[in-house]
């Protein structure tokens, strides 16, 4: 879907947006409110530019970084996108971006590179319920059940993790005939 539209009908009235920016100028999400009214006025290269200064601040705010991607993709294509996740994999502490980088490199089979932004991943963030997901999601999805049961098995907790972390594991223990 569109991502400026999701972001503005679930969070960001412009009551809200006020307030965000009085109290928090240079917080990632009052960035992220801003560039989304940049792109409202037809400005969408400073909402991008703003939608980048937040991922600078954090590189992994999710709202930052899927508009940053979105926009960038539709700026650059197909062939000048990989630079742009590049860019967003090499900031500093970045651990969402690579798992986006995962994806796109199974898509493409490459496996190896996908598994390698993974195990990235995993020493940066492995306790987060978002890696959890797409990974066993993601590994499943290529057939890679052993790094199922090595990357994410271990680290899910019930009391901790999103319950679909465990659904996820649930299928893999289908797939992989395990009681």
């Amino acid at each position: 879907g569109d991502w400026s539209s999701d972001v503005c009908s679930s969070d960001l009235s412009g009551k809200t947006l006020a307030e965000l920016q009085q109290k928090r100028p240079q917080s990632p999400a009052a960035r992220v409110g801003l560039a989304l009214l940049r792109d409202k006025e037809g400005r969408r290269a400073e909402g991008s530019a703003l939608l980048w200064e937040a991922l600078r601040s954090d590189a992994n705010h999710p709202d930052a970084l899927h508009g940053w991607l979105q926009w960038e993709h539709e700026r650059l294509g197909d062939a000048g996108f990989p630079a742009a996740l590049d860019a967003a994999c090499d900031l500093a502490g970045a651990w969402r971006a690579k798992l986006w980088r995962m994806r796109r490199a199974f898509e493409q089979q490459r496996i190896d590179d996908g598994i390698a932004d993974l195990r990235a991943v995993m020493a940066l963030a492995a306790d987060e319920s978002d890696v959890l997901i797409m990974a066993a999601s993601d590994l499943q999805r290529v057939g890679r059940h052993e790094l199922v049961a090595e990357l994410v098995q271990p680290r899910y907790r019930i009391e901790r993790h999103h319950p679909n972390v465990g659904l996820l594991l649930l299928q893999h223990f289908v797939a992989t005939k395990q009681p």
